[in-house]
């Protein structure tokens, strides 16, 4: 006979292992089954520090079942072959049916196969997947190479490169068809000064460069350039981002947009009745525009999995997605970029009427204490509100806090004026200094921009 749940969830990465945990906790009597295809799951963010700072130990990434398992919720390790939507069941490998009262999609993503060069499938070619398997395996290969090409000047990949390049017996080279690095994140400035904190650290960067075809040679791979030039290397890495896991959700009817995503409203619903769609395998869209965007990032899915949870078994009108705000951050070589909303280079593209604010202070202060870096905030401000609607930021590590506190403020739509007026924390060793806080300083800059302007 069929087992039937409350809340069957596919996929136990961020978006369903946060939902699975959200929906117990609020529904205690609720039975939630979450299956997925590996015992461990790997947290997604942190697969590049697997390569260094964790030294190659992939169960130090692995992320704990314990807060699910304690809310009495139940896992089954097993692949979905298909979901049957009138039946309202999900049909497993190994275990058989379970039915369902609600189903939610949190299937996630996988990366993007360039099937378009050729080689893309050699035996030294690999790619960053989220599997605890495979990364088990890439781990070991990596350790025995010398010359590794990353293929991809995003975010995992120069995060890659930084940490493959504490091994300073290895030369890593990150390869990158944009004129530079992070490029649909930051503008050049930005981008360049990621790039030149990977080069301090011996790593070299090919950009401008297309990759035309990868061949096998006795020792390796090489790979051949569009200008026809080419280089050898141990092994490939390419990281060129991921794309929507839907195969079942188009197998079983759901829509898609043109991104691949489940398309949703925006309480996560789709158009089937009880069924749902969280996290990289769901439609995401922009909160100024309201296009829709190709956004996965887990701080997304975990901000997902706490409105699906209030709009599950009941809808509550004042608890939905507003809009994704597209909030990045990464350190490299110990200088800190982060990225929210939609910055100058995004707003002339899309033709919002904005304008820019420049501040360049320090995260410490006085700045002659021990450690104290520079930093440069960039903010985005629409030109008739006064709105903040994006920022990009250089530092330290008190960026990845900042980057937050813009995150917040570009959703409560607040203006500059409004900003200016809000009291922040400062300590010596923590912050800027009270008269001089960054965030603060750019917004006043922002100001008089607009009074010189009225």
């Amino acid at each position: 006979m069929m087992k039937k749940f409350d809340v069957v969830i596919i996929g136990g990465g961020v978006a369903g292992l946060s939902a699975g945990i959200a929906v117990k906790n609020k529904y205690k009597n609720k039975t939630v089954l979450i299956l997925r295809e590996e015992e461990n799951n790997l947290v997604p963010c942190g697969i590049p520090y697997i390569f260094g700072k964790l030294d190659g130990e992939v169960d130090k990434n692995v992320k704990p079942l314990q807060g699910y398992i304690k809310a009495k919720g139940d896992l089954v390790i097993d692949t979905v072959k298909k979901v049957n939507i009138e039946k309202k069941s999900v049909l497993t490998l190994k275990n058989g049916e379970f039915g369902y009262d609600k189903l939610i999609f949190a299937s996630g993503s996988e990366p993007l196969i360039p099937k378009f060069i050729k080689g893309y499938d050699l035996e030294n070619t690999y790619y960053v997947k989220k599997s605890y398997t495979y990364i088990k395996k890439l781990a070991k290969t990596v350790n025995k190479v010398k010359k590794i090409a990353i293929i991809g000047g995003g975010f995992i990949g120069l995060e890659m490169a930084d940490e493959l390049a504490m091994n300073t017996n290895k030369e890593i080279t990150v390869i990158e068809m944009q004129p530079y690095c992070l490029s649909m994140a930051f503008s050049e400035y930005f981008g360049k000064k990621a790039e030149q904190a990977l080069i301090k650290k011996g790593v070299s960067i090919r950009n401008n460069t297309k990759v035309m075809e990868l061949k096998e040679t006795e020792n390796g791979t090489k790979i051949i350039f569009e200008n026809n030039d080419s280089m050898e290397v141990d092994i490939v890495i390419f990281s060129l981002g991921y794309r929507p896991n839907t195969k079942l959700a188009t197998d079983c009817g759901l829509p898609i947009n043109k991104f691949g995503a489940i398309c949703t409203d925006s309480l996560l619903r789709t158009e089937i009745k009880d069924v749902f769609a969280i996290g990289d395998c769901a439609q995401k869209n922009d909160f100024i525009t309201g296009k829709n965007i190709n956004a996965m990032l887990a701080s997304i899915a975990g901000a997902e999995s706490r409105i699906i949870v209030e709009n599950l078994f009941s809808v509550s009108s004042i608890r939905n997605c507003l809009g994704t705000i597209k909030i990045f951050s990464t350190s490299i070589n110990g200088e800190v970029f982060a990225s929210a909303g939609m910055i100058m280079m995004e707003a002339e593209r899309e033709n919002v009427a904005a304008f820019s604010a420049v501040y360049d202070g320090f995260d410490k202060h006085p700045k002659s204490i021990p450690g104290t870096a520079p930093v440069r905030v960039n903010l985005t401000i629409a030109k008739n509100s006064f709105q903040i609607i994006g920022v990009e930021l250089y530092g330290g590590n008190s960026v990845g806090e900042m980057i937050n506190v813009i995150g917040t403020a570009i959703q409560a739509r607040l203006n500059i004026h409004n900003f200016y007026t809000f009291q922040m924390g400062t300590q010596p060793l923590l912050t800027g200094g009270p008269t001089v806080y960054p965030l603060i300083k750019a917004v006043e800059k922002a100001i008089r921009i607009s009074d010189t302007s009225n």
